[in-house]
């Protein structure tokens, strides 16, 4: 959390992060979202996922007031930190880095912890479910920043979708490569359809 509250210092009226913006019109956020749908269009290769569709459907309804923008690492997470004696000396894969709030890191950050939480528990294991709580990463990241982040929700909704993207496309590889066979329900190529429709369909996900 000290990592990432440390990138949110770099924004743009402190450096020039023009060359990671990406190339849409309207405010980052917008950016963003019209990045992901062009992404989507490529990755989906002309297959329609309804799910997919509900989600861009659900963002587009539910979009909050746009905070400040910051550096974007983009793939927030544990995994991509090196550490030498339990202290973090390197920040690891940048090719999703852009410019936007810095609750788009903080969602993603959570929400990827929460997959592989769901994927331990289908595999019948504990996993960690204090780890990366909500409420603890917020609370953290407030104290160390001196901002408040508010809901995180809707940032959690577009850390899913951008997700589920990569999601389908990796699916849709392994089944160019003979080591899956296609469903019959497009959606069932989303490894975690139920978490996604929990958020988007269900609304029982924050429960």
């Amino acid at each position: 959390m000290s990592v990432l509250a440390r990138l949110h210092e770099i924004t743009p009226e402190r450096v020039d992060l023009s060359f990671l913006v990406k190339p849409y019109d309207g405010s980052p956020l917008d950016r963003q979202l019209a990045h992901e749908r062009a992404y989507y269009e490529w990755a989906r290769d002309g297959v329609t996922y309804p799910l997919i569709e509900r989600t861009f459907e659900w963002l587009e309804a539910n979009r909050p007031p746009e905070p400040p923008a910051v550096l974007n690492w983009g793939d927030a997470r544990i995994g991509n930190i090196l550490f030498r004696d339990f202290t973090p000396v390197a920040v690891l894969d940048w090719e999703m880095a852009t410019v936007g709030p810095p609750q788009v890191d903080l969602a993603w950050m959570i929400f990827l912890h929460a997959f592989f939480q769901d994927l331990a528990h289908r595999f019948g294991m504990e996993g960690m479910p204090h780890f990366m709580r909500r409420e603890d990463v917020v609370a953290t990241y407030e104290e160390l920043s001196g901002t408040t982040v508010g809901d995180l929700s809707w940032y959690e909704v577009f850390a899913a979708l951008r997700f589920a993207i990569v999601s389908v496309r990796t699916s849709t590889r392994g089944i160019a490569y003979g080591q899956q066979e296609r469903p019959d329900d497009p959606d069932d190529l989303i490894m975690f359809r139920d978490l996604l429709r929990a958020m988007v369909v269900d609304g029982t996900y924050w429960d």
